[in-house]
């Protein structure tokens, strides 16, 4: 038990040394005494590693969170979250964690050195579960957007645009008018965008693919997509969108505009 006129800063001290020494669970005794008495995004850091080690990879990626809510600037913590995210089976969560570190310490040539590097290396795991793999949530799909190849002159990805046209071809008409009003929300800032308009479910015509017959959608993003209720359709198709690229953007708005010129929107659904 700890001394109790310890602080919590001398408690944090000793459960280091506990860990050292390879007494990892007296070191997390130790760690959670400490924070009894003082709350710490180090300790909470120094926490999640002893329980990584000790095998309880959900308890370390909790308290690595606490760490980071605590204190944003404590840069191990990112280091603590996205090895604990790998041990719970989520590299892309760990992708994200590395992210965001290399945007949080950008002009620390140190930090961005070595986050630089681990980045690299959990976005080369991630490459091919990307297209092979479950996609698991909305929120999965989001961060895979992310990483979609795009051509470098053009700025554009056929990829994307494929897999929104296919996405839409795959919905029920009611849910490709939900999709469809969403866009002109986003575009128009109108709450109710289609208000005295004829525009209805029935003229929501599935979008021509000849352009993307050289572009194959992995099938789990296929299977993923169609699991899906309408709402939840909708969120990520506005996930898909919010991740273009101005050129991207622009052959969305010409293809609404020849394919369903009930609208006078800037933007929605492609085939381009």
């Amino acid at each position: 038990m700890a001394d109790t006129d310890e602080t919590g800063e001398s408690l944090r001290a000793k459960g280091n040394g506990l860990f050292e020494a390879g007494k990892v669970n007296e070191a997390i005794e130790t760690y959670r005494a400490s924070l009894a008495k003082e709350p710490s995004a180090k300790t909470l850091g120094n926490l999640s590693l002893a329980l990584l080690t000790q095998g309880s990879a959900q308890e370390a990626l909790e308290a690595a969170e606490q760490s980071l809510a605590a204190d944003k600037t404590c840069i191990k913590a990112y280091d603590r979250k996205a090895n604990a995210e790998l041990a719970c089976g989520k590299p892309w969560k760990a992708r994200r964690t590395l992210r965001e570190a290399l945007e949080a310490f950008a002009r620390d040539k140190s930090a961005t050195r070595y986050y630089g590097q681990r980045y690299d290396e959990v976005c080369t795991e991630c490459k091919a579960k990307d297209t092979s793999g479950k996609v698991e949530t909305a929120e999965h799909f989001a961060e895979i957007c992310r990483y979609m190849p795009r051509d470098q002159a053009s700025h554009v990805s056929a990829v994307r645009l494929a897999t929104m046209a296919t996405f839409w071809n795959e919905s029920a008409a009611e849910d490709r008018l939900k999709v469809f009003v969403r866009f002109l929300q986003l575009l128009t800032g109108a709450q109710n965008p289609t208000a005295g308009t004829n525009v209805s479910a029935e003229m929501l015509s599935s979008l021509p693919m000849e352009n993307y017959k050289g572009v194959t959608i992995p099938a789990p993003w296929v299977t993923f997509f169609a699991g899906l209720d309408a709402p939840t359709k909708v969120v990520v198709f506005q996930a898909m969108y919010e991740g273009c690229s101005d050129p991207e953007k622009t052959l969305i708005a010409h293809d609404l505009r020849e394919l369903f010129p009930v609208s006078t929107s800037p933007s929605g659904p492609t085939s381009s």
